[in-house]
């Protein structure tokens, strides 16, 4: 039997060769990227730098807010009424007598009607008792002239019989009635003295209590005469008519909101601090703002504890002088103490620097023919001053050029 058999060197040969192939174009691709790099360069006189620089640095964060009127009135209804008038409009300039509205009660004049009565109740029921009180002292004082008449009588006879009984005339008996009556009469004057004088006390007390029946109903009256002349709803202190509550025909019930009213001149700021900063910032840090070319400074007054989309309110009085065209309600722009940073790394800021980021960007250290790409960790924004916390060192200069093109390069040849 004849057995053909087919050989395998072609096959084998056949693999060989493609894998020599690729192996080849593999050499060859590693021999080309060994021989041709790519490398990004910039000219050096576009080449545009920022030093990095070491020091002090007075931290002042931005913040964002507004001015508000330093002195505001809320005024509420003194007592219920009826809008009977409106007199000014929210916005309207205001002094502290200016009249906003007039409210309306009737139940006041009625009651001051009714006072005004018992006041001359009052007032009639002193007079008569002051009169009683005059005709009783003069009956007393009356009685005591007529007893000091008969102790002189009695006086006389007292002596006459003295006379008559050293000559025999006059028995013993008479004599001693005579001193009798004398002496009964003096008890008699000191005891009606006492009893004038307690009753003299006794009238004075009851008259000083006439007396206050008739000031509590004056003082009545006049509260009543208050209440009625602060129906005429006032501005109290000068400035503007920020809010207007009411409207005519409203009834209104004692301590219900009418009006704000708020300074004009006499002004605060009211800010937002980045949240961050809330455990910084203390009272009495320093804010500096700018209005058109002026600088304003003030101080925080208050801080606020709540918390609110990521910002704390505060407060700060200001403490310079305010220009003539600042009114409530104008946003500002600001910067508050924080800190004092020492002997830290800071770049004057530059358009594509980001606060509180880290960025990859290009610098030039030591070797001056070439930048280098670093990861740069940038702190907080201090005026104009960026704080660097890694990335570079002081004396190198950060590249400011837009150099997004060659991000995917370590480092930049500059020509």
């Amino acid at each position: 039997m004849k057995i053909d058999v087919e050989s395998s060197k072609p096959f084998f040969l056949k693999r060989y060769w493609k894998q020599t192939t690729v192996l080849a174009f593999a050499l060859l691709a590693v021999l080309l990227l060994l021989v041709y790099q790519p490398q990004a360069s910039i000219p050096q006189q576009e080449l545009k730098t920022v030093k990095v620089e070491k020091g002090d640095v007075q931290l002042m964060v931005p913040i964002h807010g507004e001015f508000v009127s330093r002195y505001e009135r809320l005024i509420s209804a003194p007592s219920s009424g009826k809008v009977v008038e409106v007199l000014l409009k929210a916005g309207a300039d205001v002094e502290p007598n200016s009249v906003i509205a007039r409210l309306e009660n009737p139940d006041l004049q009625q009651e001051l009607l009714q006072s005004e009565s018992d006041l001359q109740r009052v007032q009639s029921e002193y007079q008569i008792f002051d009169l009683n009180q005059q005709n009783k002292q003069l009956e007393n004082e009356a009685r005591l002239s007529e007893i000091e008449n008969q102790i002189k009588a009695a006086e006389l006879e007292l002596s006459a019989n003295n006379r008559l009984a050293q000559h025999g005339i006059v028995a013993k008996i008479d004599l001693e009635k005579s001193q009798l009556k004398h002496e009964q009469l003096l008890n008699q004057k000191q005891f009606h003295i006492y009893r004038v004088n307690k009753q003299r006390e006794i009238n004075k007390k009851e008259l000083e209590q006439k007396l206050a029946l008739v000031k509590l109903q004056q003082q009545n009256i006049s509260l009543l005469k208050d209440k009625i002349n602060q129906l005429q709803i006032k501005a109290g202190i000068s400035g503007k008519l920020q809010h207007l509550y009411i409207e005519l025909g409203q009834q209104l019930t004692q301590s219900e909101n009418i009006a704000k009213v708020g300074s004009n001149k006499e002004l605060m700021v009211s800010l937002k601090i980045p949240q961050r900063l809330s455990g910084k910032v203390n009272l009495g840090a320093g804010v500096e703002m700018r209005h058109s070319s002026e600088l304003i400074k003030a101080e925080i007054s208050q801080l606020s504890a709540i918390v609110k989309n990521g910002f704390i309110e505060a407060e700060a009085i200001i403490t310079s002088s305010l220009p003539n065209n600042i009114r409530p309600a104008q946003a500002v722009d600001g910067y508050v103490f924080v800190e004092k940073l020492s002997n830290v790394l800071f770049v004057k800021q530059q358009p594509g620097m980001i606060p509180l980021s880290t960025q990859s960007m290009f610098f030039m250290g030591d070797k001056q023919s070439e930048l280098i790409k670093s990861k740069i960790h940038f702190g907080e924004l201090s005026k104009n001053q960026l704080i660097i916390k890694s990335g570079v060192k002081k004396g190198d200069r950060i590249a400011i050029n837009d150099l997004s093109q060659a991000q995917e390069f370590s480092k930049i040849i500059i020509k």
